[in-house]
């Protein structure tokens, strides 16, 4: 059979018929893609720092890996060069609309009150510290303790911590009443391997049920929603996203905890749907992110009755 390409009719050869057929070239590329990932987001992020459009981003980034895709005889190296042109050409193009800023720094939120009736204790990462909110009032630990006066919060959490720096947080220096996990979304972005996180998981949360009897765990959503990923990454994202949704499941039916999810698709996810809800980063949630966090919280777990004496 003579294959011939329709916009050179040009006589294509055997090989180059089976690369353009051969699926394996998606996932080839999707692998170079993650090899170059680790340098790539923060380039991005750096990008919108520099007053890049985000706009114009996302339509330059997505038809050059459009491209690169369908070129089955590009090799690797070759497309990581256009990538990094792409990269030198966005630096030295700016526009006029304006870049996602900083998330507002936070301090862990941290609740001492004279007579305490219950503990809970609170680890994980930025979003357990409340990163994105404007205060640490406004953060989920802040709308926990503002419910629950007579509450002690002791918050753990750490930015950048993965579930493997959970672990440390779980410390045993004392007895809880509740444990809540807030973790996951720096081993989706950082490409904790599936059997490492897998075992940090379990390990966290079999640490957390010997500090409490009762333990909640709230991974990271959808991260390949975010404003700051485009396809294809916000794509593989948005596959680890399940792939730590499903770990963390099989995790708590294990130790008896209790699971929050919050993992959305697209076309369902209000922090895509409201942009508002995430704050000027770009990543992080925003005061009223915070806000549906915690009513998510509340609506998935027993986490308010179990605070009730907390009142």
């Amino acid at each position: 059979m003579i294959v011939r390409d329709v916009t050179t009719r040009r006589t294509l050869t055997q090989d180059e018929v089976k690369r353009a057929v051969d699926p394996g070239f998606d996932k080839q590329f999707i692998r170079m893609v993650d090899k170059v990932t680790m340098v790539f987001v923060p380039v991005v992020r750096a990008i919108a720092a520099l007053n890049c459009c985000v706009v114009r981003l996302r339509l330059r980034l997505g038809l050059l890996l459009s491209a690169a895709m369908r070129c089955g005889s590009m090799s690797a190296r070759t497309s990581v060069a256009w990538v990094l042109a792409l990269v030198m050409l966005l630096l030295a193009s700016g526009c006029s609309a304006a870049p996602p800023g900083p998330a507002p720094a936070a301090a862990a939120h941290q609740q001492t009150p004279e007579a305490p009736t219950l503990r809970l204790l609170i680890v994980g990462d930025s979003t357990a510290v409340g990163t994105g909110a404007s205060s640490p009032a406004q953060s989920l630990a802040g709308h926990i303790g503002r419910d629950h006066p007579r509450l002690l919060i002791e918050n753990r959490g750490r930015n950048g911590a993965r579930f493997s720096d959970v672990l440390a947080q779980l410390t045993p220096t004392d007895r809880f009443d509740v444990v809540l996990i807030l973790a996951g979304g720096n081993d989706v972005i950082r490409r904790t391997p599936h059997d490492e996180l897998a075992r940090a998981i379990d390990a966290a949360l079999a640490q957390a049920a010997a500090l409490a009897p009762a333990v909640i765990v709230m991974p990271a959503g959808n991260v390949g929603n975010s404003r700051l990923l485009f396809a294809p990454l916000s794509g593989w994202m948005t596959q680890r996203s399940r792939e730590l949704r499903a770990l963390v499941r099989a995790a708590a039916l294990r130790h008896g905890a209790t699971q929050v999810d919050l993992f959305r698709e697209r076309d369902q996810d209000p922090f895509v749907l409201q942009p508002e809800l995430t704050a000027g980063d770009g990543l992080h949630p925003s005061d009223a992110g915070y806000r549906l966090w915690h009513a998510e919280l509340l609506a998935q777990t027993d986490l308010g009755r179990l605070l009730t004496p907390a009142r």
